[in-house]
């Protein structure tokens, strides 16, 4: 076969209704004719050889279905491009043709174009039979009659689309009870949409910002049609992320412009969602229409069909063009609706609760002030039963490494020495973190009392490095000092400022690495009144996000430095306080990796006019002076040591009888005022906290007691929350020393006693 373009067949004999025009040759010049009024009509030739099963056509087909004669060379080839729904149609017509008793037939057929849309076109045959009767070929033509139907159809669907836009509105504005059956409703709504439009599904989907697929849709409403695919409905049932589909389709649905058409087509530059469709869900078509409520996109409605569709006309564009403002309208209505409800039911809410909020709101302030009453008890009870508990076994610790560093149990070797040093330090830390409670505890409770004295700023800081050098020898740091001469006085609290320059510097050292440096400077600045003191150091930093939490109690900024450090997080929350007590402020800059600094700024009188307060070593003037006994004739002094803990009793026994003082023991309250009165003692050393009768009350038996009550009476305690110090002195007793103290500080303190030297406490 040397060509499939449409040639006059050889045997006229056959030929049954041609002219003879098309029998013989025409000339060229009748051809070009010829094929020209094809084109202008809209005709394509055709003949159907029933013996090769060879198609031939009119060279125009290219043009008008975008396919070669060459590509519709047979049977099968020319109904893989019809519409699916039309090859049954015209199998039944040319069968009734060639075995039925008529020799012609007419029949509509649809082709989709190579460019995926469709054509209608009507196609006329006859049957050529031989001398016997025998069928032999098929001629005809086809008349391109896309625009007709288009017009029919467009004529036919504007009744339809009016009267389907009237049902759906209707339907659309139809009451609800309960919030529930919006969607219900408009669901419904859309069943007359889908059969208007005659197709399988139609779909209302809402957008949303997904924090994973970014703009995304969820399904809210749908209508499906009787028969449609499963597939194709679960398709459209799910989330529908927007990031597959095409830029262009999202720029048109933004911009209120619908977007759609054969899948092929439209998504020919998506292959993902072109395949997705039509080979898992067999969709062929698609089309959405944007839904805009107050000019923001709220979501789409649109449809999707198994079967090829021509190219939607402005009527069919206009319909549910006006069907996405209807939904966006009554969407806009359910919202204002929800709004406004809300609005009514809070107001009547709080119409209705306005009385029984003030009630409550007057009832949670009293039981608020109640608990915070209680809180507060509770809160100091709890230090004060943790800080005895605490400072008592401490006590006996510390008191017996004393002991045995003073050789009270006789000679012990460097090796012994090194090691209760490490136990002592030990203990010191722990006693030293119990302070810091306890001194945040004061600060809070405003019973923190100040001692301002003039002091010497440098001398303060130099004692403070001195303080923290061990620690800095045994990781090697380097450690640096700059001072202002020109700050010889400071008036503030020496220990308190001790304190916080202490603290600083731990801190500096513990969180630098080994071989780097810490350092501390002293600035004056007399134009403004402040002296400053800054502690820096080249170690891990802190990231200016936790600046805020630095001066909070308990807290590390970085959990793992918990771990890695060490430390209960008080140090830098007792700084601030002390610093904001002392009339200043504290502040901090840091460089992760590269070291942190923290300025303390203290006002600077320059003019020293400030009353100062004596120092500790003072006598207290307004304490008694009891007219103790004093040893005579070589008799030792007796004291009585009053404790419910059998090892400090042990411990202030053995110290000091080896000291030489005559030592009476008694585990009660009501022992120690029998042996009182029967011992007549020098010194009394009385715990406080003691079981069923406490040592206040012990002390005030004494006082009430004739032959006893000048007896010089310390109280030995482990209760330093604020108001101990007052509350033993009230009692009645002369001294107040709080747990633990040093064995040597005691043997002082009992000798001083004896001399007349007699501060009123000890802490």
């Amino acid at each position: 076969m040397a060509s499939n373009t449409l040639k006059p067949s050889g045997d006229s004999s056959c030929l049954v209704g041609v002219s003879e025009d098309l029998i013989d040759s025409a000339a060229s010049e009748d051809e070009l004719r010829y094929s020209r009024a094809l084109r202008a009509g809209g005709v394509v030739i055709w003949e159907y050889d029933l013996i090769s099963g060879a198609y031939y056509h009119s060279d125009n087909i290219e043009e008008m279905l975008g396919y070669s004669s060459a590509e519709l060379s047979t049977h099968s080839a020319v109904l893989s491009h019809t519409v699916p729904e039309d090859i049954a149609g015209i199998l039944a017509a040319a069968d009734a043709c060639l075995n039925g008793p008529t020799r012609e037939y007419q029949v509509e057929q649809r082709f989709i174009t190579r460019s995926g849309k469709v054509r209608s076109f009507l196609a006329r045959g006859t049957v050529l039979r031989d001398a016997d009767g025998r069928p032999v070929k098929m001629i005809g033509s086809s008349v391109d009659i896309t625009e007709q139907k288009l017009t029919e159809r467009r004529l036919e669907r504007q009744m339809r689309y009016q009267s389907a836009l009237a049902r759906f509105s209707h339907a659309l504005m139809s009451p609800y009870d309960g919030l529930e059956m919006r969607w219900p409703i408009l669901s419904i709504a859309l069943q007359h949409l889908r059969e208007v439009a005659e197709v399988g599904h139609v779909h209302v989907f809402r957008n949303y910002h997904d924090p994973e697929l970014g703009l995304t849709a969820t399904l809210v409403a749908e209508a499906c049609g009787p028969g449609v695919n499963s597939a194709l409905t679960a398709a459209f049932a799910r989330r529908l992320p927007w990031s597959f589909a095409p830029e262009h389709e999202l720029r048109v649905l933004e911009q209120g412009e619908p977007f759609g058409g054969v899948v092929a087509e439209v998504y020919n530059d998506v292959p993902v969602v072109r395949d997705l469709l039509m080979q898992y869900a067999e969709v062929r078509f698609i089309q959405r229409f944007p839904i805009h409520i107050q000019g923001q996109w709220w979501g789409i409605v649109g449809y999707a069909d198994s079967r090829y569709r021509e190219p939607y006309d402005e009527q069919e564009v206009m319909l549910l063009r006006t069907a996405a403002e209807y939904i966006g309208q009554v969407i806009r209505r359910w919202e204002t609706e929800d709004a406004l409800r809300a609005s009514e039911e809070q107001l009547r809410y709080e119409q209705a609760s306005l009385v029984r909020r003030v009630n409550e709101r007057t009832a949670e302030l009293s039981t608020a002030n109640a608990q915070l009453a209680r809180a507060l008890t509770v809160r100091d009870e709890f230090l004060a039963s943790m800080s005895h508990e605490l400072r008592t076994p401490l006590t006996v610790i510390l008191g017996f490494i004393d002991a045995l560093k003073l050789e009270s149990y006789g000679q012990i070797t460097e090796a012994q020495r090194t090691v209760l040093g490490w136990v002592e330090k030990s203990g010191r830390h722990l006693l030293a973190l119990i302070n810091d409670i306890l001194d945040l505890s004061r600060i809070e409770a405003g019973a923190m009392a100040l001692r301002w004295a003039a002091v010497s700023p440098v001398v303060v800081c130099r004692h403070s490095l001195d303080m923290v050098a061990p620690s800095a020898r045994e990781k090697r740091l380097r450690v640096t000092s700059t001072f202002d001469n020109g700050v010889d006085i400071l008036v503030t609290d020496e220990r308190r400022l001790t304190q916080i320059l202490v603290n600083l510097l731990s801190n500096a050292v513990k969180f630098t690495s080994e071989g780097g440096t810490i350092g501390i400077e002293l600035v004056g600045h007399a134009d403004a009144g402040l002296v400053e003191i800054s502690v820096w150091d080249t170690g891990i930093g802190i990231h200016a996000e936790n600046f805020e939490r630095l001066f909070q109690p308990f807290v590390q900024v970085d959990g793992s430095l918990t771990r890695e450090y060490g430390g209960a997080g008080l140090g830098l929350a007792l700084v601030a306080r002390l610093v904001e007590l002392l009339g200043g402020s504290v502040e901090v800059t840091s460089t992760v990796g590269q070291g942190s600094r923290f300025t303390v700024r203290l006002p600077w009188q320059l003019d020293e006019q400030v009353e100062l307060l004596p120092q500790a070593s003072e006598v207290d003037p307004t304490r008694r002076a009891h007219g103790s006994r004093l040893p005579s004739g070589g008799r030792r002094a007796t004291v009585l040591v009053v404790d419910d803990v059998e090892l400090t009793l042990q411990l202030l026994g053995d110290y000091l009888s080896h000291e030489g003082w005559h030592v009476v023991l008694a585990r009660t309250a009501d022992e120690a005022v029998a042996r009182a009165e029967e011992m007549r003692p020098d010194i009394i050393l009385m715990d406080i906290q003691m079981p069923e009768v406490s040592g206040l009350e012990a002390i005030r038996r004494i006082r009430a007691s004739a032959g006893i009550a000048d007896t010089y009476i310390i109280a030995l305690t482990a209760l330093v929350m604020p108001g101990d110090r007052d509350r033993c002195l009230d009692a009645g007793a002369d001294q107040y020393v709080s747990k633990p103290v040093g064995l040597d500080v005691l043997g002082e303190m009992l000798a001083a006693v004896l001399s007349r030297k007699l501060p009123s406490s000890i802490s």
